[in-house]
Parts: C-alpha cells; structure tokens; sequence
C-alpha cells in the first residue's frame, strides 16, 4: 500500500507542484498544501482537482456508499472517543475486585458530553516486568475475560461502543498456543467488544481483518497512525496525533473520503482549544485523553465545553461532513481568514476559522449557484444579513475563533447546538493532587517482635547516616507514565535528590526464600482476601485450591525468591516476622553501600557476579561474590524486589522496585527495562488487583 500510496502522490505533485508537502525525502501523506488553489482566483486549478480526485477515488476503490458510511463502519460515525487506561483507581472497587464502568460512564458524559467510543487500554507500560504477554494481562484483569465482559456490555449499555487495544510489538513475552489475530479474535468473541486499536501501526493486514471480521462481522478496525492512501477502501478510521495541520493545509484522507473517521488527538498538550477549534475547521472530532499512562494531564473546564459545543455540531451536521464534493479554503476576502464548504440536499454549510489572534474579521462568503434559504450562524446562533456584493454573506469572527454557516430552506439550530453552560469544575482539586503524594506509612512491629525477629532470621546491619539518595527510573527514553519526582512531562524520569535521617536498621542478607515464606503460610494460617495469581508456580493438592497454607513451592526451589506476591502480602509476611519493608532510602543505602556504588559490587557490570542471564531465579546465596559493601546478597538481578514506596496521585496507585530481575525481554524499545539494574535505579509499578499485582519476577525481603 505505501507503493500505490507514493504513485498517487508522484503524480499530484507532478501534475500540481508543491501541493504534497515532502519532508526530506518522504512524501507528508496525510496533507495537501492548498495555498496555489487559493491564489488561483480563475478557478481553473480547482476544478482540476476536483476531476483529479473523481479518478483517485475510482482507482483507490473509494465507492460513493463508502463516503456516505453505510455498510459495516460504524465507526465512520464516531465524533468523540474516550481513552481509559484501566489503571485508574476511580473506577476500581478493591472491594467488589471489579470495574466501575457505570461511574466512568456517568464522569464522562458528565465531563465531556455524549462519547461514541472508548478504547480499553491494558499491557503498556508493564509490559515486560514479567514474562506475562498482551493477553495475559487481559486475563488478569479483576474478573478475568468475565469481568471485562461486564464492563463492555455496561458502556456498550451507555451507548459506548468499547475497542481493545492490540500491541503488535509485544512479540518478546510468552508466546501463545495460536496467532495474536486468533488470540484477539478468541477475546472479541467472549468480551463482546465492538473493535480494535492498533497500537503503533498506520494499517492492518488481511489476514488481521479477515480473522477478527470472522469473529465479529461489524468489527472496526482503527490504526493509531495515519493509514497509507492505498488503504482508504480498507480502512474506516484512524487517528491524527500530535501533528495538527494549520491552514492552508488540507487532510488527505478526508479530501479523498470525508467519511473516512479521524480523530484528533495530542496526549502531552497542556491546552487543546487549537486542537480542538482545527478538527472542527476540517469535520473531524477527537480522543479525549487525560490519564498517559500514569501521568495526569486534564483537559481545563473551557478546553471542555469547546469540545461539547463541536462535538455536538459534528453529530447534528454529520451528513455535510461526509459530502464527496466538500470544497476546501473557499474564498473568503479576508487575509488570514479560511472557510471550507460543505453540502447536503440543497443546503450549504461553512465552516470557519480566524487565524489572527489579534483582531475580529468578518467574512465574506459566495454562495454556490442555487443555494438559497435564510443564513444562520450556528456558532452565535444569529441570523445572518446578505452581504453588500450580489450572491455573498457576511459574518464576523472574534479574533482566534472559529464559526459555523448554514443557508438553507427552513434549516434551524436543534437545541444540541445551544451553547452549554461552562461545565463544573468537580474533579479540580484531584486534577491537581498530582503532586501530593502520600506514601503509605507501615504499622511498626514491637520492640520484641523486632528483636525476636533479628535473632531467627539472617539479617545484616546498615549504620544508620544522613544519606543523599539519587535515584531515576529505569526505562527506555520512551517509556512514558512519568516519575514521582518530575511531573513535568509522562516521559520524564529524573528525580531530584531527597535527602534522608536514617537510624541503624537491620536488612535481611537475602531475599524472603519460598521456604520462609511457606512457614509463613502455615503458621499464620494465611490466605490473602483475592488469590488471583497468588503463587502461581506452587503446587496445590486437590481441594486446597482456597487454602495455601496447603500449597508447598516447586521441588527444588526452595531457596528461590519467592514471586508472585503482591505488595500486601509482601507486608503481612513482614508484619507476621516482625518486621518490615525496606523504604526505597533504605533499600538503596543498603545496596550501594557508604561509598555508593553504582552496582552491589563496584562500579562496573559483571555478569558472573548476579542472575541475569538464566531461564528463571537462583538460589538467593548463588552469587555471595555480588554481595553489596553491608553484605547484603542478590540486590542485583534474580528478582526485582517491593519497597515500602505506594503512593497514590488522586489517580494511580503506584509502587517502586529494586534491583532489575533475571527475565530480559527484547524485541521492542516499548517494553519496561528488564535484566539487572544499577542500584540507583527503580520501576514504577502501577498497581490495581492481585491478579495484576503479582508478577513472576517480584519478591522482597524485610528491615527492622
């Protein structure tokens, strides 16, 4: 498709020179420069165009019910979409152990008006901390399959149609029995969800489509990026991300088929008017995205009642943005001011927008030959007076603002286009608690517990210090959630220096093994309140399937750490010896030693000195030659380990660990860092559900 793409795009620029812009020596696909149509004022080089784009429709297999968005598509029809990154504690009950999808439902609706779709987001950023793939993590979800079910028929329910997001990079974790389209189209078959989102691709194979369309025949299929012009006839939507084309630029896709459904979309800007205000100028709608991945970035109270007020127009007029003869930038005899015009049964509708920040403009439209009715502003709602040249209208445009015309027969605004009121600010103070951050605070053991604790475990002693911990997060330079100490920007990962008082405690020399924490099991009688993904690897004789204090660890792997703990049971392992978790100060102090070095053994990697390189953990005194400066054994490698660290943004909960682990997972730079880390380094780990929680890489050990 990128080779019919670049013919079609050879030939416009061949037959209208510097109409598709090139960047280096790419073609920009997905824009046209309009501005040596706008400078014809004999029309010649428009009406060229408009027979050059009848021909490309025909050779591109674009069918005037393609455009029209009858068929299959029923996501040609989408003017807002909704992304929800699972994570979000708001709409979690930890109690149920289920979603609240109605809640979310109720918020957006309340917040941004009436959402066609939402995309259900899962494995990124922890993709990679296990061996867990894409699916899996679908599966782990609070309620498994069954429980995501629920929740897509609850917003299917509130008029919210639910796609699943695809990672087609996740090709480095386990593998599944079938292919991923089998995979995924096995999940869309018992979650009822009505398309999918593909991450990172600008198209789909045939072989995709056709597997997921035999599961589900009206599927949607949306790329993240902007499909080829060879895909168009296969492709009913897509996203336009970050780049936003200013006039007089022109989008491709919509110029060729205006039913072709792109939404607007920047997850890293702070403010989205000129977004917002540049859909609407081209009829296309928008992905409302507050939560990257971790990292809060709202929309302001008047960035959303912009949208309510676009959004509605694009549902009231959504047949004169599918018009396959929609004119773009028609005169306007105003500099800086563009007009697009847009037609259906015998109606005329201009969209406008006024680039000059800095002065009101009026507008003088001409009207097509037959059109007649009265003009009405549907922006400021007003009749509109003819202008003082024969065939022409005016209206008058704030500086910066964009309008909407319609002349037409007995064609009035609905009450959906009224302005809306500015809406309540409910979610301001949690908009902003992005930067408090309360770390959870341990119920302290007893005295004699401490004492009663040092004396049967082996722990080591770590003299107390002013101790200046520097830390960053362990990611690619892609890797997006943000950090706790920078909020600045979701990829950001630098931390400022935090300074600590620490007295002398006490550390265990390794991590907790599966055989301590199996006396754990039995002695405490413990059974965590959720067993989704507790101890995944332990052996369970047949009906004690609710009892583990009946399981018993893999032959042989007793003296491994133990994984597939969540940070809870972590703590009431902790509690029940005595103890405690480390805190990230102490965790790292531990680690780097007095003189800090940048690995538990000195300042270079060596591989010989850790497990990095296995097919699973090690006994925890395997490498007693990358024993940090205190003594402390497996700080590096073997299994990433839990601090005392959760914090909760009014969004996420979250929690760090140390150390890196053995699994390395390779193959994508979107996967979360794995192997062994430096000792100044940690990994945010968003936290929702046990299921989730536990990884087969995570253990800990305990400080009093």
């Amino acid at each position: 498709m990128e080779a019919e793409s670049d013919l079609i795009l050879e030939r416009l620029n061949r037959d209208f020179p510097g109409l598709v812009p090139q960047s280096g020596q790419q073609w920009v696909q997905y824009l046209l420069d309009w501005r040596q149509v706008m400078e014809d004022e004999t029309g010649v080089v428009r009406r060229r165009l408009q027979e050059e784009r009848r021909r490309l429709r025909f050779e591109l297999g674009i069918s005037q019910e393609l455009v029209a968005g009858t068929g299959r598509a029923w996501d040609r029809g989408i003017a807002l979409e909704h992304f929800w990154f699972l994570y979000e504690k708001d709409y979690y009950d930890p109690e149920a152990q289920a979603f609240r999808a109605q809640k979310l439902a109720d918020h957006v609706r309340q917040d941004f008006g009436t959402v066609d779709a939402i995309c259900l987001w899962q494995g990124y950023p922890r993709l990679g901390l296990d061996h867990r793939n894409q699916f899996d993590y679908l599966r782990d979800l609070p309620g498994g399959v069954t429980g995501l079910r629920t929740t897509v028929s609850v917003l299917q329910a509130a008029g919210m149609r639910c796609f699943l997001a695809y990672n087609p990079w996740d090709t480095g974790t386990r593998r599944e029995p079938k292919s991923d389209a089998e995979t995924l189209a096995d999940i869309l078959r018992a979650t009822g969800a009505d398309g999918v989102f593909l991450d990172t691709l600008s198209g789909a194979d045939a072989s995709l489509r056709e597997t997921l369309r035999a599961a589900r025949p009206e599927i949607a299929v949306c790329p993240e990026l902007i499909p080829s012009l060879g895909d168009l006839s296969r492709l009913t939507g897509g996203w336009q991300q970050f780049a936003h084309p200013s006039p007089p630029s022109v989008l491709a896709h919509r110029w060729l088929d205006p039913g072709f459904c792109l939404r607007y979309v920047d997850r890293y800007a702070r403010s989205r008017r000129e977004q917002v205000k540049t859909a609407f100028f081209h009829g296309t709608g928008h992905v409302v995205w507050e939560n990257v991945f971790g990292w809060w970035n709202p929309w302001s109270g008047e960035d959303r009642l912009l949208l309510k007020r676009t959004t509605a127009l694009l549902r009231e007029l959504s047949d004169f943005f599918r018009d396959p003869e929609w004119e773009p930038y028609v005169p306007t005899r105003r500099a800086g001011v563009y007009a697009m015009e847009w037609h259906h049964e015998g109606s005329v509708l201009f969209t406008l927008y006024n680039s000059n920040h800095d002065r009101s403009e009026t507008a003088a439209l001409r009207l097509p030959p037959g059109a007649a009715g009265d003009a009405v502003d549907l922006w400021s709602l007003k009749e509109l007076e003819k202008g003082t040249e024969a065939g022409t209208i005016t209206c008058d445009l704030e500086p910066g603002a964009i309008g909407c015309v319609l002349i037409g027969p007995g064609r009035r605004p609905s009450p959906l286009s009224m302005p809306f009121p500015v809406p309540e600010d409910r979610r301001e103070e949690r908009r902003h608690r992005q930067v408090t951050l309360d770390a959870y605070k341990p119920r302290p053991p007893q005295a004699a517990s401490r004492r009663a604790a040092r004396g049967q475990r082996d722990m080591v002693r770590v003299q107390g210090c002013r101790y200046v911990m520097s830390v960053h997060r362990a990611c690619n330079a892609v890797m997006e959630g943000g950090s706790y100490g920078d909020i600045s920007h979701p990829t950001a990962k630098g931390v400022p220096d935090q300074c600590f008082w620490l007295a002398t405690y006490w550390m265990d020399r390794t991590p907790v093994t599966k055989a301590a924490f199996a006396v754990f099991l039995r002695r405490a009688r413990f059974a965590p309140a959720s067993l989704a993904g507790f101890l995944r690897d332990w052996s369970r004789p047949s009906g004690s399937e609710s009892r583990p204090f009946l399981w018993s660890p893999p032959a042989g792997h007793g003296d491994h750490p133990v994984v597939w703990v969540s940070l809870e049971d972590a703590r009431a392992y902790a509690h029940w010896a005595g103890a405690r978790l480390p805190t990230e100060a102490e965790w790292q102090l531990a680690a780097e030693g007095p003189d800090g070095r940048r690995w538990p053994w000195g300042n270079e990697y060596d591989p010989s000195l850790c497990n990095g390189d296995s097919a699973g953990t090690t006994d925890v005194r395997a490498y007693p030659g990358g024993a940090s400066a205190v003594g402390c054994l497996d700080m590096c490698g073997n299994v990433w380990e839990w601090t005392e660290s959760e914090r909760d943004d009014g969004h996420m909960r979250y929690a760090m660990v140390r150390g890196g682990s053995w699994l390395r997972v390779s193959g994508s730079i979107w996967y979360t860092t794995s192997g062994p880390q430096p000792c100044d380094v940690h990994e945010k780990v968003p936290l929702l559900g046990a299921g989730l929680d536990r990884l087969a890489t995570v253990g800990f050990r305990c400080v009093t």
